[in-house]
């Protein structure tokens, strides 16, 4: 597990809330990692910090994105919520003092996923989306929490056509990578039979 001065710090740079739903994340990333044999406190560390840049406001975030000369397409600066996970990539490296690039990339990922991702990835990007505190209580949602732990693919494929449709049903803007990841983990899922 993680020593508690970096969750005491962690803990001190965000609202009680967003710490709170960190904490759900890295709790349920490790549950993943355990469920798939693979590393809890990799995963741990990476739900933990995935957003740790989150609460910064648009004029912190464009002059940090200045500061460390990170350049923003326009699509992202047109969909500006999907920028806390570049940019806390950065803020994890330079603050919290993380040097696992593996980390750092699901850091970066978890918003938008990505096509073909890592185990790792898929974990943070799911569970962002499935943890505890997320109060969702419909079947679609139940499905998805059984889904990731049965299978990766098939959790991320459902929950970002999830996110898609959300999206896309309350008018607001999609990235092309969320829409780029559900239709590569779609594809995926059902040339596997999952699907």
């Amino acid at each position: 597990m993680l020593p508690t001065d970096l969750m005491e710090k962690v803990e001190k740079n965000l609202s009680h809330k967003r710490y709170l739903h960190s904490l759900g994340v890295a709790y349920t990333a490790a549950s993943l990692a355990m469920a798939h044999k693979l590393d809890a406190d990799q995963a741990f560390l990476a739900g933990l910090l995935h957003d740790c840049a989150k609460e910064l406001s648009v004029d912190k975030t464009l002059k940090y994105c200045k500061e460390h000369n990170i350049v923003l397409s326009e699509e992202y600066k047109s969909c500006f919520g999907v920028v806390h996970g570049l940019t806390g990539s950065f803020m994890a490296r330079e603050k919290y003092k993380i040097c696992d690039e593996q980390v750092l990339s699901a850091i970066r990922y978890h918003v938008s996923g990505k096509p073909d991702m890592t185990s790792l990835e898929e974990m943070i990007f799911i569970a962002d989306y499935i943890e505890p505190s997320r109060k969702f209580s419909s079947e679609e949602f139940d499905l998805m929490r059984k889904a990731a732990f049965s299978n990766l693919r098939l959790g991320v494929y459902l929950v970002s056509e999830s996110i898609c449709s959300y999206l896309l049903n309350s008018g607001n803007k999609v990235v092309s990578e969320i829409v780029e990841t559900r239709d590569f983990y779609k594809e995926y899922c059902r040339n596997a039979g999952l699907i």
